[in-house]
This record gives structure tokens, sequence and C-alpha cells, in this order.
């Protein structure tokens, strides 16, 4: 049900996108539902950090900018939840993840309704050879930060890399978690 709610309609039929979330329980709070956003007044809401069991995450290529993997994170969960700081990246075996690039770092957290994604861009190499013992990377491990930033919270997510491997030096990077893909491969 729900379709015969009337033609008065003023926020330009738009009320799918807000409603589209299958099996929604509850009352529906009338009049405001339309404007609901990232930026709430966090009355009644409880935010919950994405991790590996809530989200599936993939890397893709990048042709440009050149040396690049853009991760997407999408949360598959039934719930809302925040994605923060950056990804924790491995590859290999590597002891300590990749280095964040600080002027990455968003406005705002970012949040992720069921369906949404983030993005991450991940240089790999640097463009100029400029990098330092560099070497053909076969696995990419991934986690998530808390809000607290004190490590990583429920497991992490063995990802695969385009074409099975990819190069990786010590000039390597990655970039804060973003709500739109060309932030997160502005850099």
């Amino acid at each position: 049900g729900g379709a015969g709610q009337g033609g008065a309609r003023t926020d330009g039929g738009r009320a799918e996108q807000v409603s589209a979330g299958r099996g929604g329980h509850g009352t529906g709070a009338g009049a405001g539902a339309h404007g609901a956003g990232n930026s709430g007044d966090g009355a009644g809401i409880r935010h919950t950090a994405c991790d590996a069991a809530k989200i599936r995450i993939v890397a893709q290529p990048l042709k440009e900018p050149v040396n690049h993997l853009l991760l997407v994170a999408t949360n598959t969960s039934g719930a809302r939840c925040d994605l923060y700081f950056s990804p924790n990246l491995r590859f290999d075996e590597a002891q300590s993840p990749l280095a964040e690039l600080p002027d990455s770092k968003p406005q705002a957290v970012v949040t992720l309704s069921p369906g949404e994604s983030g993005y991450a861009g991940v240089l790999t190499s640097s463009a100029d050879g400029s990098g330092s013992n560099g070497r053909k990377m076969t696995a990419l491990s991934v986690s998530l930060q808390g809000r607290d930033s004190k490590g990583s919270i429920g497991g992490s997510a063995n990802v695969a890399i385009p074409g099975g491997s990819v190069y990786v030096d010590d000039s390597a990077w990655v970039t804060y978690w973003q709500s739109d893909a060309s932030d997160a491969t502005a850099w």
C-alpha cells in the first residue's frame, strides 16, 4: 500500500527515493519525511559504524588518474551506517595499512543508507617513478575504522585486485571515504 495518498505532492514525485527501502515498518512520520538527508538533528538517529559484514567492497581500475584504483563500498545491510576516516588497506602481507591522504578529509562523515555507496581513491605508485621499493601485489584486504579511529572494527574483507595484480611502491596512499566518486579521484 501507500500509493493512494492523493495527488497533492510537493516533492516533485521524489517520494520513491525516500521510501524505496523494502519492508519499511513504522509510522512514516508524515510530511517531514521527504527532507531526510545526511545532516539530521540526530534526534532518534543512532550512528553505527560500517563494518565488513555490512558492506561489499569492490576495487575498480581507473584510466585517469594513472596508477589509481577506486574502492567502492556499498551498504548491503538493512540499516544506515557510517564510513569513518579512511579504509585500512593492506596489500599482500603488509604490516601496517596504507597511509591516508590528509588533504582528502571531507567536511562530514560519509553516511550510507541501505544500497548507497561510499568511495576512496588509492594511489598505487607514483606516476613519475619517484617512489621506491615497488613490487607487484596480488592480495588486498580492507578493514574499516570506527568513530574513535583506534584500529579496525568488524574484521576485514579480501578484495579482488583488478587484473589480478597491481604495482605498489612507497608513494602509495588512500583517500578518506567520500560520498562522491569524483571527490575520491580528485587527487
